[in-house]
């Protein structure tokens, strides 16, 4: 599973990269990689928010 989400997302980055930098050039891509980042920190944001938000009710409910 991980091999295979590895390769996707490679995958997926490799050509949008390429289409990006046809299109825009070497601001393109890099606007690309920082847009990446900023959903990956969202993410992880969301998700340690899910999971105190998970400790709360346990100690809430005991």
């Amino acid at each position: 599973m991980i091999n295979a989400c590895t390769f996707l997302g490679g995958s997926f980055g490799v050509a949008s990269g390429a289409i990006l930098y046809s299109l825009a050039g070497f601001a393109g891509v890099m606007s690309l990689v920082a847009a990446a980042a900023l959903l990956g920190a969202a993410l992880e944001r969301f998700r340690f928010g899910l999971i105190r938000l998970g400790e709360v009710h346990r100690a809430l409910t005991g």
